[in-house]
């Protein structure tokens, strides 16, 4: 399983726009194979940062997602709403074994 963590910093003046797209993206994106869950969200104290939580049942559900014309759109036009530097953190779930404490 792969969890993604996208931080983007959205300048103020520029939210309301941001939001329909982001919502397309996020709509669009529900509906690929392999999408356990992509949920927009904001930071509690900088409402203007957004925090995009996606998960994959695997890497080349993950692969998939990138190469989806919507995603290549979305990174394309990111730029010219970013207050900031966005963070994009990937992890790999799959990889990670957790044991209960005794």
């Amino acid at each position: 399983m792969i969890i993604r963590i996208a931080l983007l910093p959205i300048h103020p003046d520029k939210m309301e726009e941001f939001k329909p797209l982001l919502e397309e993206f996020v709509g669009a994106t529900q509906q690929e194979d392999g999408v356990n869950l992509c949920l927009p969200t904001t930071m509690l104290h900088e409402t203007c940062t957004i925090v995009l939580i996606e998960e994959y049942a695997s890497e080349s559900a993950f692969r998939a997602h990138c190469q989806q014309d919507y995603s290549k759109q979305m990174l394309f036009l990111l730029p010219d709403f970013l207050a900031g530097v966005p963070e994009f953190r990937t992890y790999n779930v799959s990889t990670m074994t957790v044991h209960p404490h005794a």
